[in-house]
Formats: structure tokens, sequence, C-alpha cells
């Protein structure tokens, strides 16, 4: 009989991806600065970040080929499309950051109100913005069905731009790791981060 435990030490682990050492080798040379740059986000969600930071994390996005320029929303979408206008770096804009605990319908107004603003001063379509959502792990502990919901309510509301989960690892447990994992992965979602990093 297993004993029941979140310490991993005594887990069997299998990697996900292996590598022959000569390609893992060439892999890491291959990431130059620029390849490393476009995988990056220029991020900063403190309260009281103001227009002339944006507009410096904006500028440090374009001329290093940043993926995205990630603020909360509130003043983001008033700044960042005009800023990122012609640049191929994305606007990322926090969802319920960092608690995660507005119900779904706030959560997909949140996205769907950031979405058309965006759109309406960058004056176009999809395809320029992320919308990284915090998932509410209290309810997800009770009711894994309503992660799934709130997922598929922000993908829906996203209209199009990729979504990021973020799944706040470090409060989960193994098990629920795998399941949430899972979710996400069944989910519209782009992608699944691990942690808010608060």
């Amino acid at each position: 009989m297993q004993r029941a435990t979140t310490d991993l030490s005594d887990v069997q682990r299998e990697p996900l991806v292996t590598f022959p050492p000569d390609e893992l080798a060439a892999l890491v040379r291959s990431f130059t600065p620029a390849r490393l740059a476009a995988l990056l986000d220029v991020t900063d969600l403190k309260a009281d970040t103001q227009e002339p930071k944006m507009h410096k994390m904006a500028e440090w996005a374009v001329t290093l080929g940043c993926a995205s320029v990630c603020v909360n929303p509130v003043e983001g979408s008033d700044i960042l499309p005009e800023l990122l206008r012609g640049s191929s770096v994305k606007e990322c804009y926090v969802i319920d950051f960092p608690l995660g605990k507005l119900d779904i319908e706030q959560k997909a107004q949140q996205t769907a109100h950031t979405v058309k603003k965006s759109r309406a001063i960058r004056g176009d379509g999809p395809g320029h913005i992320e919308l990284d959502m915090v998932i509410n792990v209290g309810r997800f502990k009770r009711d894994p069905a309503y992660a799934a919901a709130e997922i598929d309510a922000v993908v829906q509301a996203a209209d199009g731009e990729a979504v990021k989960v973020i799944i706040r690892s470090s409060e989960l447990t193994p098990a629920e790791l795998y399941r949430m994992s899972a979710i996400v992965g069944a989910s519209g979602a782009a992608f699944i981060k691990n942690s808010t990093g608060m």
C-alpha cells in the first residue's frame, strides 16, 4: 500500500520529451539572443504602473523582438494598441489577476470588454492580443467542472484571441495538477501557465 503524500521524491517520473544528447546540445546552441527574446513577454503587473513605463516596455519589446507586452487591462488596453500598432509584438492582458476569484460571467465580461476596447483603438481584428486568465483554485478543488466552464467562457469571450490559463500550481496537489492540465488541454485555450508569480 502506497502512502498518500505531497512529497514527490518517491514518484516515478518520465520526461515528457526526450532528446538525444547531440540534438539537445544543438537545440541549446540555436537559442540566439533574438530567438530567446521572441519567447519572452515584457511584463509589469504592479498596481502603480503608469503610461511612461508602458511606453518604455513597448520600446523594449519592439526593439528586442519580444513576444508581447503584458500589463493589467485597465490602463493597458487604452495605451498598448497604439504603441504596438504595426509591430509583431502582441498586447497581453491579465484577466482576474492575481486571485482568479471573479465569477464566470465577470471573467467573460472583462475579457470581452478588453478585446473590444483594444480592437477599437487598434482598428483591426483578431491576432494581436493574448489574455492570461487566472483560474479559481478554490472552486476547482471543489468542482473541477467549474474550471472547464470558466476557461470555456473566457475563450468564447476572447473572440479568437489566444487565451493562456494560469493554474496557480503551487496551490495544487500533484493529482490536481494532472487533472487541471488535462482540463486545460481539452479546452480551447492556447497555453497553460504554472503561476501568477504573486
